[in-house]
């Protein structure tokens, strides 16, 4: 059963970050024929889409949290999910490369890196 959750939870936090890169390239992409989800939905729809599942990852942490009590992990999903929301807001108002390539590469370097920081044993 923990295993289903880290899945589904790793899954959609991966697809959050894909869509936001297909959002980045959208225009191109809709020059070029290319059906990616975000031409398919549109940005408005696809941001909805981005925040939806944003709220589906911290719902999957918490019933992770809820059948295996591990506070340190779900405080590093809550932050990372957190920031994540603000990359998001950023991207909605500039299309930098420094936004796309630190912010949202970053966070799955970021999730990873708060996942080792809180289980350590201070």
């Amino acid at each position: 059963m923990l295993f289903m959750f880290v899945f589904v939870k790793r899954f959609t936090f991966m697809f959050i970050l894909c869509l936001l890169f297909d959002l980045r390239d959208i225009e191109i992409d809709r020059e070029e024929n290319i059906d990616t989800l975000a031409v398919v939905l549109g940005k408005e729809k696809s941001y909805n889409l981005a925040y939806g599942l944003l709220v589906l990852f911290v719902v999957i942490a918490l019933l992770q949290y809820y059948y295996l009590p591990q506070l340190p992990f779900f405080i590093a999903m809550v932050i990372s999910a957190s920031v994540t929301f603000f990359i998001i807001e950023k991207t909605k108002k500039t299309n930098s490369d420094f936004i796309y390539l630190a912010g949202i590469d970053g966070m799955m370097l970021l999730q990873a890196f708060l996942v080792y920081l809180f289980s350590l044993k201070l």
